[in-house]
C-alpha cells in the first residue's frame, strides 16, 4: 500500500511526492484529508505509487545496496 506521511525532512528524504508516496503538510489535518479524499479512488495512481515504492525499497534500501555503501564508507576511511 502507498505510504502518506508528513513532509517532515527525514520523510522527504525516501519518499517523493506522488512517485513513491505522498506527502502532506506537517501537522495541518486539513491537507491530510484533502489528500486522502484526492486519492483513495484514484486506483491507477495507487497502482503506480505501490509499484514505484516497491522498486525504491528494493533498488535503494536494500540490505545489499546498504552493506555495499557501508563498505565504501570503510574503503574511503
Amino acid at each position: 500500500l502507498p505510504v502518506m506521511a508528513s513532509d517532515l525532512p527525514p520523510n522527504k528524504e525516501i519518499i517523493s511526492h506522488n512517485k513513491n508516496g505522498f506527502l502532506f503538510k506537517s501537522e495541518d489535518v486539513n491537507d491530510l484529508s484533502v489528500k486522502i479524499n484526492r486519492y483513495i479512488n484514484n486506483d491507477e495512481l495507487l497502482k503506480n505509487i505501490s509499484v514505484n515504492s516497491i522498486h525504491t525499497i528494493k533498488n535503494e534500501y536494500s540490505w545489499d545496496n546498504i552493506a555495499k555503501n557501508y563498505l565504501s564508507l570503510l574503503k574511503a576511511l
